[in-house]
């Protein structure tokens, strides 16, 4: 009998539903630990009133990198896969390489939450890049966030034409690209809003995989600890996720 056949019962008892059904996709467990900052995020982003926001929403600081590629909300729908050699670290996260990265098998333009009028990217960035491409999004200049790039971060959701640029201090943190109504667009770090709301026209749906982890487009490596994929998030949504996953890393 293994360790976690004889002791499942107390390591997993009283889970929120939604943990379980995560954890239950993994061909590893996790430990005791890990399932409790996971359990603690959920019903964290679900008295938050924010599970409904997203497709797709990845834990990727994960002890593998099987649990890592799995999607929090839906285990088994719009779960990740590599192209080329991304770089897993247990308990950290995963990093892009040239032209390596994560993606979805199905085109964002398919994605339930994501739409044209209301829409957002973003993720937890643990080291900063330096090169001026993108290291999370669907589409260059539609859809993308390209973080701390010669002092700037740009980014587009659904827009075509030059992406956004706003100056922020360390490309590391969480940035997130949301739109709301189809005349605007906004950019949050950390939780705050970075600069004026754009008027910046939707357009359809780019019809490419979500992309996260660099490489996107012969990026240099940025890693990422968590990324996530919906409808738009307001100001204050961005910052009650963003204090939901200091917690999670703090606790794991």
């Amino acid at each position: 009998m293994s360790y976690y056949t004889k002791f499942m019962p107390l390591i997993f008892q009283g889970l929120h539903p939604y943990t379980q059904a995560y954890i239950n996709a993994m061909s590893t467990k996790p430990s005791a630990q890990i399932t409790k900052a996971i359990d603690n995020f959920v019903r964290g982003i679900v008295d938050d009133g924010l599970w409904s926001k997203f497709d797709a929403l990845y834990i990727f600081k994960m002890h593998t990198a099987q649990a890592a590629q799995l999607n929090l909300i839906q285990p088994g729908t719009h779960d990740l896969s590599t192209s080329g050699s991304p770089v897993f670290t247990a308990d950290a996260g995963y990093a892009g390489a040239a032209s390596g990265y994560l993606k979805t098998s199905a085109n964002i333009s398919t994605f339930s939450k994501f739409s044209q009028d209301s829409a957002h990217i973003g993720g937890y960035i643990e080291s900063a890049q330096t090169a001026n491409t993108p290291a999370i999004g669907s589409d260059l200049q539609d859809i993308e966030i390209r973080p701390f790039a010669g002092g700037n971060t740009y980014f587009s959701i659904n827009t075509t034409g030059n992406a956004i640029g706003r100056a922020v201090a360390s490309g590391v943190g969480h940035p997130v690209a949301s739109r709301l109504n189809s005349s605007e667009a906004f950019f949050v770090k950390n939780g705050a809003l970075s600069g004026a709301v754009a008027s910046n026209a939707s357009v359809a749906v780019s019809a490419n995989p979500f992309k996260v982890c660099g490489g996107i487009f012969n990026n240099n490596a940025s890693q990422f600890s968590f990324a996530h994929v919906g409808s738009g998030l307001t100001e204050a949504e961005c910052d009650d996720l963003y204090q939901r996953i200091l917690t999670y890393r703090t606790e794991y």
